[in-house]
């Protein structure tokens, strides 16, 4: 029996339009990291107090796991239609390219305070 998880990170087919979406999902979640830091360094623009931290730190998790779930889908999707153990260690390779792009060109630092 397969996992809730698993049905929901399914891939019926990968064709061009699957590859454009999920680069599409990633920049989705990039642009939430980009709303994290711009929360995170705007605190006076609320008027409630500790708002902006707390919006910050959600808008993080949430991007973190937005780029976490479109990995983990296209990890599935590299293995139902490749199969290949090499295949797999050149998708990471570039989800963490592409994660430290986003990081680099949104100019969010990941280092504690």
């Amino acid at each position: 029996m397969e996992s809730k998880l698993g049905k929901f990170l399914a891939v019926d087919k990968v064709d061009l339009k699957w590859v454009f979406d999920h680069f599409r999902n990633y920049g989705i979640a990039g642009a939430i990291l980009y709303a994290a830091k711009h929360a995170a360094v705007s605190p006076e623009v609320s008027p409630i107090p500790y708002l902006p931290a707390f919006t910050a730190v959600a808008f993080f998790l949430l991007s973190i796991a937005l780029f976490a779930l479109n990995f983990m889908q296209g990890m599935n999707a590299l293995q139902a239609f490749n199969g290949k153990f090499l295949g797999k260690w050149f998708f990471l390779l570039g989800f963490v390219v592409w994660f430290l792009l986003m990081q680099q060109l949104l100019g969010v630092r990941l280092t504690a305070a």
